[in-house]
């Protein structure tokens, strides 16, 4: 084991187009390896954690965490995958190990202009990585190296390194979950009005073909003019990101001036280029503002039961409790819909199902 009781990193770093110079200094207290060995950390403990920085288009910021963990970081599989050299033949090896199982930041701090943000927990389990089909490093290294000098690629140029970098990169790691609990923000002058507050944020199974769920519980929001929205709970499952080669060959495609919807050898792959979800719901929201009746919508909610590729060939949903008062219409650029109804207000229930 090894631990250190103070360590500091500070440093200035120029901003030719802004003229000046941004600089940060970050202290990191009682940090502690334990059981460091064959390229694998089986602990990682850190204290208190302040960073400060001044300079630039943010402004002077100042941050901090009360404590941190991770365990089994093994780096000699990041580098394993980071490292063109270990890609035998130019090829990834397509192997999945864990490469960070659990990590966490607790009390973290924000205060940034007028604002102040916190959050008790931020952590994120099961970070597995892999080498994709080729390595990303060497295209993300030709990128840079061309910035560097001044040379911009074409449009197909960067088209082609989009369609290497993109898919190797997301199909390098996949998460097993992120969450992020009590997350609050409100004014530093406490006289003036606003704020927001979020009790749970979680996002599990991600990879580079989707997310398995997304979720966040227990929004509530006040704007400066006092206006407030409250979100009991929202959230989606099974969702299935475009194919990213199929992608970037459409527009290549395009570019070339061709119709994608024509080309025999594209034209089966149309319906990979768009995202599918499974389900979503959101459950109790409402809303207030100075001068109106409240509104609320009790659920919105969908499942798919059937598919036709990535299309819905079957499912279900509802809306219930759906109340908004046609006064929220009335600032409009037009008339006023509802009114022109004679409605007061807006109310739906509804239930569907396909088959």
């Amino acid at each position: 084991s090894m631990s250190v009781p103070e360590m500091v990193n500070e440093q200035t770093i120029a901003l030719p187009d802004l003229d000046e110079t941004q600089s940060s200094r970050v202290t990191y207290y009682d940090s502690r390896i334990t059981n460091w060995s064959d390229g694998i950390i089986a602990r990682y403990d850190l204290g208190r954690i302040e960073m400060e920085m001044a300079g630039g288009q943010a402004g002077d910021v100042a941050m901090g965490a009360e404590s941190a963990f991770a365990e089994h970081i093994d780096m000699a599989h990041m580098a394993h995958v980071m490292d063109p050299a270990n890609y035998a033949g130019g090829r990834g090896d397509g192997v999945w190990k864990p490469v960070l199982t659990k990590a966490e930041y607790a009390g973290i701090r924000v205060n940034a202009g007028e604002i102040e943000v916190s959050i008790a927990r931020l952590g994120l389990s099961d970070f597995d990585m892999r080498q994709p089909e080729k390595p990303f490093l060497t295209v993300l290294e030709s990128a840079v190296a061309s910035g560097i000098a001044g040379q911009q690629p074409d449009e197909a140029a960067a088209l082609a390194m989009m369609k290497d970098l993109v898919p190797s990169i997301f199909g390098a790691f996949r998460i097993g979950e992120m969450r992020m609990q009590d997350l609050q923000g409100r004014p530093i002058v406490s006289s003036k009005p606003g704020g927001f507050a979020l009790q749970d944020l979680t996002i599990a199974g991600y990879s580079g073909q989707g997310i398995d769920r997304f979720s966040i519980e227990g929004l509530s929001a006040t704007g400066p003019d006092n206006v407030s929205v409250k979100l009991g709970s929202l959230g989606f499952n099974g969702l299935v990101f475009p194919d990213w080669k199929n992608l970037f060959e459409f527009a290549e495609a395009a570019q070339q001036g061709e119709d994608p919807a024509k080309n025999p050898q594209l034209v089966g792959k149309l319906l990979d280029l768009y995202p599918s979800i499974d389900s979503f719901a959101m459950l109790e929201m409402s809303g207030n503002a100075p001068g109106k009746e409240p509104f609320r919508i009790d659920e919105i909610s969908f499942e798919v039961t059937g598919r036709m590729g990535t299309f819905m060939a079957s499912g279900k949903g509802a809306i219930r409790g759906f109340v908004f008062p046609a006064s929220y219409f009335d600032e409009g650029a037009g008339p006023n819909p509802l009114r022109m109804l004679n409605y007061d207000r807006l109310a739906l229930d509804y239930v569907f199902e396909s088959v």
